[in-house]
């Protein structure tokens, strides 16, 4: 057991994992995707990881154009056939002289399959959450080799990394509400950007109109009132429409806190 606690002092995420579990990953260390079924005892929010394919097997442009689809968008959503979806859009492109809409999705069936049965390689460009399977893109690939218990150490700082960047942008796109509204801008970003970014903004918004009110505009908080009824009315409508599980999931929680901030 002691050699077990030696690893544990260097990621200290392993002290969540039995002892049996960690002999697992410390076995198979050396190949990340055997290390996957054990993300969710080491991350909070992660269950799973995309990988990268072997570039020598993406041997057609509509492979690469898949990798690089799964890759911003992962391979869980996108590879549904839906109206107006990555999979229809791939498969109208490369096989548009297929006249009926069933022969072109069992065309990317096959094409998927064919991806799926391409070895991965350690190349990470993505993680899953355990929130209805939400996936975010890394800001750069990362590289799970070496020690398991170094690499996993690393993909704290590059998981951290990621989100710290991802709210950057979505901060600096909610301050252009104005030009892209919030009820399209809001599925730009995974959850977690869009609540964080839309709540700074509302506290920064709220800020402001105090500052305005104690300036002599005694109007100021009805006026940002009646904005703020406008933008969740666009939500509520949202909410009564079309919507996918996580979108929905995400636009039913800024309508819960728009209601308790008003």
């Amino acid at each position: 057991f002691a050699y077990l606690e030696v690893k544990r002092m260097f990621f200290p995420r392993f002290y969540f994992v039995s002892n049996a579990a960690l002999l697992d990953i410390l076995s198979n260390g050396g190949d990340p995707q055997m290390i996957q079924k054990h993300l969710g005892d080491c991350f909070n929010n992660v269950i799973r990881l995309q990988f990268k394919k072997d570039e020598k097997s993406m041997d057609s442009k509509e492979l690469e154009d898949l990798e690089e689809t799964l890759r911003v968008n992962g391979d869980i959503w996108c590879t549904k056939w839906t109206e107006g979806g990555e999979a229809q859009r791939i498969a109208h492109k490369y096989a548009n002289e297929l006249k009926s809409d069933s022969e072109k999705k069992e065309w990317f069936d096959a094409l998927y399959a064919k991806w799926k049965a391409a070895p991965y390689t350690k190349m990470a460009t993505g993680m899953y959450s355990a929130a209805g399977k939400e996936y975010i893109p890394f800001h750069a690939p990362f590289e799970c080799k070496g020690p398991v218990e170094g690499w996993l150490r690393n993909l704290v700082t590059h998981h951290q990394e990621t989100m710290i960047r991802g709210m950057g942008v979505a901060k600096f796109e909610a301050d252009h509400w104005h030009e892209k509204p919030r009820h399209k801008w809001l599925f730009d970003f995974s959850a977690q950007h869009a609540l964080t970014a839309s709540f700074t903004v509302w506290t920064e918004e709220v800020e402001s109109q105090f500052e305005s009110l104690s300036e002599g505009n005694e109007t100021a908080l009805k006026d940002y009132l009646k904005l703020y009824d406008d933008r969740l009315s666009h939500l509520i409508d949202l909410a009564l429409g079309k919507l996918n599980k996580r979108d929905r999931v995400k636009v039913i929680t800024l309508i819960t806190i728009d209601v308790h901030s008003r």
